[in-house]
């Protein structure tokens, strides 16, 4: 979390407000809280950065199907969950 600290300064330095919170974005479930606290914390939402994410190893990914499909929860349907949820704000 402490590493969010300068983009979420960076943010509000720029006039901007930021919702920062650390979460397992593999946690389908964890989305729509996410979603309410941020609202909650931000009067709305009106722009989401999804900022997460892993640089899996190929090679290992083609030999391994199990963990391709987790690289690809973390990389792709995660963002693509938050932000169909997101949307609906």
């Amino acid at each position: 979390s402490e590493r969010l600290v300068p983009i979420e300064s960076d943010v509000r330095a720029r006039g901007g407000e930021a919702f920062v919170r650390v979460a397992d974005m593999n946690d389908f479930a964890s989305h729509p809280q996410i979603l309410e606290e941020a609202a909650a914390a931000l009067g709305g939402i009106d722009l989401v950065y999804v900022c997460h994410g892993t640089l899996p190893d190929q090679k290992e990914c083609e030999r391994d199907i199990a963990l391709m499909r987790r690289e690809l929860d973390t990389n792709f349907t995660s963002a693509a969950s938050i932000l169909s949820l997101a949307a609906n704000y």
